[in-house]
């Protein structure tokens, strides 16, 4: 009997972006199908692609399938991509290094526009992976603690940027209802880390 292939948080294949929906972890594992700046995008913004080198590389990509449609995308496809999520820096980095590679290669606006950002998106996804399993190795008993401004508006961003443990002070505290605060935070805190370990264990 074949063993299945195992399932990967964000996979590029066929010409599209493969990325598992995070919305929908831990209860079910699906494959979005990604063909088009505008899909990851719409990934990136809706939190089914999240934690900060994932989103990264899934903008790489995105910039990439743009091009392969229409090959004077380039500026508009970065501005868009950029613009998913503004304070991530993994993101921003991302669009930034593939629009340059483009350029450097003096593509843009050319058939071997697509080629060269796919091989850039390629290379920092295989960076990025190299990064993660060097972490898993040797950081594994480390934890990030966040303490202030933790609130039900920004504690799965908390988790997307690699915190562990959360310390929420006025969010209880100033609440009508504190029991109902606690309950709230302690759910989000627990579908966001439970989704970010997922993505780093895959």
């Amino acid at each position: 009997m074949a063993t299945a292939a195992p399932v990967v948080a964000l996979r590029y294949a066929d010409g599209a972006l493969w990325a598992i929906d995070q919305t929908l972890l831990p209860w079910r594992e699906i494959e979005l199908e990604l063909r088009c700046a505008d899909d990851v995008v719409g990934a990136i913004r809706r939190l089914s692609i999240r934690g900060a080198p994932l989103i990264g590389v899934a903008a790489a990509y995105g910039v990439a399938l743009e091009l392969a449609r229409d090959p004077d995308a380039l500026e508009p496809a970065c501005t868009a991509l950029a613009a998913a999520r503004p304070t991530a820096v993994n993101l921003a980095h991302a669009v930034s290094r593939v629009s340059a590679a483009v350029l450097a290669a003096g593509a843009a606006g050319g058939s071997g526009a697509a080629e060269v950002a796919l091989a850039e998106a390629r290379a920092l996804h295989a960076e990025e992976e190299a990064a993660s399993e060097a972490i898993a190795r040797h950081g594994g008993q480390i934890w990030l603690q966040m303490d202030g401004g933790v609130s039900t508006e920004t504690i799965e961003r908390c988790a997307d940027a690699g915190a562990d443990v959360f310390v929420a002070g006025s969010a209880v505290y100033a609440a009508e209802d504190r029991d109902r605060a606690v309950r709230e935070l302690r759910a989000l805190a627990e579908k966001a880390t439970s989704a970010s370990d997922w993505a780093c264990a895959h």
